[in-house]
């Protein structure tokens, strides 16, 4: 590669890690040891380590890892990362057995375990290529941003990793990895002139088992195995029991993840991502999301990316704005390379995975011990290439885990004095998330962005979940939710062919169940819901519901928004309309379903279930079922059921049912059953029944008639109201059957005209006879119309009369004037009747 190119490379941070330089010998004591292919055999036939069994979910956690077995924990030979006796820490050391050159020898020897990189580079003290490893050509890899470097050859081998003895030397194999590994033959700087030469052979050793990392600067080939931690094939452990991973703590690595070496951690989900540049491995996650604060709240905090390094003493934070930065830097020199760093004094918060969705956090300022806070970094470096790494005192406040199948990264703290560390057992999930059939979590969930949850059997969510404005898909399978669901905003979706069981509670912007999808609710769902699918509430919902599915409701459904029912809906509990309801669809309900309409109700499909309507229902279609009314009711279709109206009835439509009015009934429509007013009855409707009245009866619109087929009872309490005009129309009342008269009295409105001296009105009409009479008539027109009342067999009579004048006269003559007018009235005819009836409009005062 040309220099100009390697310049560019470093000066862009291609490795986003600073480390100490590698091409020295290692600290710690490092030695080979041969072993022979007889003693090789020995170790593993007898002495075969016992795995850790996976335990059950007991405490906060989930069971994504039930089934699996973790190795035997290794010990770091060069004991604890931090040593909290002296502040200080050291770089991780673990055995491993590698190529002596043949296929019967081997060479054990510490290697450095860094999560800040990926694969193994090896001089020649620690790996020689045997003829059986295959050879993939030259290769590059940088550990440092001060322009170090290595190149020789890779080399795909079989490594195997040793557990470390109690007096740290390296013990038994544990486990193989088939990785590819870089036989390094020269060490490198890109600042001297050559910039190669030959690497001493005890010059590195060096193992990175990170994940998406960017040290190659001259790749393997596409699609290599390059970390050996997560291509680990264990010993004496079937492979199926195995789940590629590993827990990192102080004082060591267990290699393989199960429910008993991941309890009480929280867990982060990480998103897929296509391989970083410099690792070809599958499958490559991104990385964990982190948020850092510089000086103690007086900046603002920093989202970004975040890497527990266990290669690098010190941290660096990279690409922190105007806004977070520390008050005080200097200029500090680390491996010959010159860095602007935070003074001391400064304070230095992390939040992982952010700020607002803690599962780990924690602080420390700058210029404290190690021995006071373990968890202090060497120095803090401030850099401009898009991270934040911990460096290795991370692991002075926690255990770490990284899932490289499913691609989560675990916290959970160490108990080290000192540390300013918390972790809380949450699970953060991002982007599709696979969920193995039967998965269970019982820790609070916490959603970083939209989320996709994807399960081919049933899953269970034990504990709360909290969005922060994004979205829940749940796209596949049967998802259990038994803690309350706060979407903070976002939505809640079922996809097609997935069903998901609310049993305490969903708060969500909105709901939305897809065509051939369904959703149960047990508890509370306060959201605006969209149903296309299947829908059975047997518990409470508020807000808005629009349903072109079907919709059972067992439980309480609350609308106080807009409710639009173009499907199906089946109630057998309680629906409650508080806002806009729209049903153009089926609305059933089984025995006990009630629909309570607090506020609009629009009905132009079918309504089949009992109604309390205290707002305004519109009703152009049909409604089965009995209806007791106290606001506004307009009927255009069909209600087929007993009706009891204390509020405002009125339309067109076609009522079969008895009907009970207290309140004001106005309708031209038709009514089949029996009547019983006791308040206002307008209009002119026909009843193919019998009325009882003990109200007001006003018939028409203006002048119109109630038709009665049955019987007609008017009580003592009738008021009935009768238009008149001077052409002889009338209001009237046309019975059918029998009429019964028990009194009450007779209004009369005449209308505006010119009245002949003396007109009969039919008001009452009765096919099958009438008994009784009025107790009195009145009239509210001319005083010069006198009203009066008459009875045959089958009729009622009004008869209005030109009269009264001598009753208004205020002196003799008027008086002589006005018995005159009085006694001519019944022979007047002609011209005659005309001035009489022209005197009678007049209505003097």
């Amino acid at each position: 590669m040309a220099d100009s190119v390697l310049q560019a490379i470093f000066a862009a941070g291609r490795r986003d890690t600073a480390r100490p330089a590698v091409c020295t010998a290692q600290p710690h004591v490092q030695f080979r040891r041969r072993i022979t292919r007889h003693l090789f055999l020995f170790l593993l036939v007898g002495l075969l380590p016992l795995p850790l069994v996976a335990g059950e979910v007991q405490a906060q956690g989930f069971n994504l890892y039930d089934g699996y077995q973790s190795l035997p924990t290794i010990n770091f030979a060069s004991g604890p990362m931090v040593d909290t006796k002296t502040g200080k820490n050291f770089a991780p050391q673990i055995y491993l057995s590698m190529s002596n050159g043949s296929s019967s020898t081997r060479l054990v020897n510490q290697f450095t375990m860094d999560t800040g990189s990926t694969g193994i580079a090896a001089t020649s003290d620690y790996y020689k290529p045997a003829p059986s490893d295959t050879p993939l050509g030259p290769g590059k890899t940088s550990y440092d941003s001060s322009g170090n470097y290595y190149q020789g050859t890779y080399y795909q081998t079989t490594v195997r990793i040793d557990q470390t003895l109690k007096d740290g030397s390296g013990g038994k194999d544990i486990a193989t990895a088939t990785v590819v590994v870089l036989a390094v033959d020269k060490s490198c700087n890109i600042n001297r002139t050559p910039q190669c030469a030959p690497a001493a052979s005890n010059a590195l050793s060096y193992m990175g088992v990170g994940y998406n990392r960017g040290n190659f600067i001259q790749p393997p080939p596409a699609g290599s195995n390059i970390n050996p931690f997560t291509n680990i094939v264990p010993i004496g452990q079937s492979p199926s029991t195995y789940r590629q991973g590993y827990v990192i703590t102080n004082s060591g690595v267990t290699l393989g993840l199960s429910t008993a070496a991941t309890q009480g951690f929280s867990a982060v989900k990480l998103t897929p991502t296509t391989p970083a540049t410099g690792n070809p491995g599958n499958p490559a996650w991104g990385l964990q999301p982190g948020t850092v604060l510089v000086n103690n709240g007086s900046n603002t905090p920093t989202p970004g990316t975040f890497i527990p390094d266990t290669g690098i003493s010190y941290m660096f934070i990279n690409n922190t704005p105007a806004n977070n930065q520390p008050s005080n830097t200097n200029l500090c020199t680390f491996t010959n390379f010159t860095q602007t760093c935070a003074a001391n004094g400064t304070t230095v918060q992390v939040w992982l995975p952010g700020q607002t969705s803690a599962a780990a956090s924690y602080s420390f300022t700058l210029g404290q011990s190690g021995v006071d806070n373990p968890t202090v970094p060497y120095q803090v470096q401030l850099r401009d290439s898009g991270l934040v790494n911990s460096g290795r005192t991370f692991f002075g406040g926690f255990s770490y885990f990284y899932d490289d199948v499913g691609g989560y990264v675990g916290y959970e703290t160490n108990g080290l004095a000192g540390a300013n560390a918390t972790a809380t057992p949450v699970l953060a999930l991002t982007g599709a998330v696979p969920l193995p059939t039967g998965f269970f979590d019982n820790m609070p969930v916490v959603l970083l962005a939209d989320t996709m949850l994807q399960q081919s059997g049933n899953a269970t969510f034990a504990s709360t979940l909290s969005g922060l404005g994004n979205n829940l898909f749940v796209s596949s399978g049967s998802i259990t939710f038994n803690g309350a669901i706060d979407m903070g905003g976002g939505n809640f979706f079922v996809q097609p062919g997935a069903s998901a069981t609310i049993n305490s509670s969903l708060l969500a912007s909105s709901v939305q169940i897809s065509s051939q999808a369904a959703l149960t609710n047990n508890g509370l769902i306060n959201a605006n819901v969209l149903n296309a699918g299947t829908l059975t509430n047997a518990g409470t919902m508020t807000g808005s519901l629009t349903n072109t599915g079907t919709l059972t409701n067992i439980g309480t459904l609350t609308n106080t928004g807009t409710l639009t029912n173009s499907g199906t809906l089946t109630n057998i509990g309680m629906l409650i309309n508080a806002g806009t309801m729209i049903n153009s669809g089926t609305s059933q309900a089984a025995v006990g379903g009630t629909l309570v309409n607090q506020g609009t109700l629009t009905n132009t499909g079918l309504l089949s279930t009992n109604i309390l309507n205290s707002g305004s229902l519109f009703n152009n279609g049909a409604i089965i079922g009995n209806v007791l009314t106290s606001g506004l009711l307009t009927n255009n279709g069909l209600i087929q059921g007993a009706l009891a109206n204390s509020g405002t009835f009125n339309g067109n439509g076609i009522v079969i049912g008895n009907f009970a009015n207290g309140g004001v009934l106005i309708s031209n429509g038709t009514f089949v059953g029996n009547l019983v007013n006791s308040g206002f009855l307008g209009g002119n409707p026909t009843i193919v029944g019998n009325l009882a009245n003990t109200g007001v009866l006003s018939p028409g619109n203006s002048i119109g008639t109630i038709t009665v087929a049955g019987n007609a009872t008017l009580a003592s309490g009738t008021s009935y109201n009768v238009e008149v005009n001077n052409a002889g129309q009338n209001d009237a009342l046309s019975v059918g059957g029998t009429t019964t008269i028990q009194g009450g009295t007779v209004a009369v409105s005449p209308f505006n005209g010119v009245y002949a001296p003396r007109t009969t009105y039919t008001i009452v009409s009765s096919a099958g006879g009438l008994s009784g009479s009025f107790g009195s008539v009145s009239s509210s027109g001319s005083q010069f119309l006198l009203p009066s009342l008459s009875y045959d067999a089958n009729n009622a009579y009004l008869t209005m009369t030109i009269g009264g004048f001598l009753a208004v006269a205020q002196n003799p003559v008027q008086a002589a004037v006005g018995g005159a007018l009085d006694g001519s009235v019944l022979q007047a005819s002609g011209d005659y009747a005309q001035v009489l009836g022209n005197l009678a409009s007049s209505n003097p005062s």
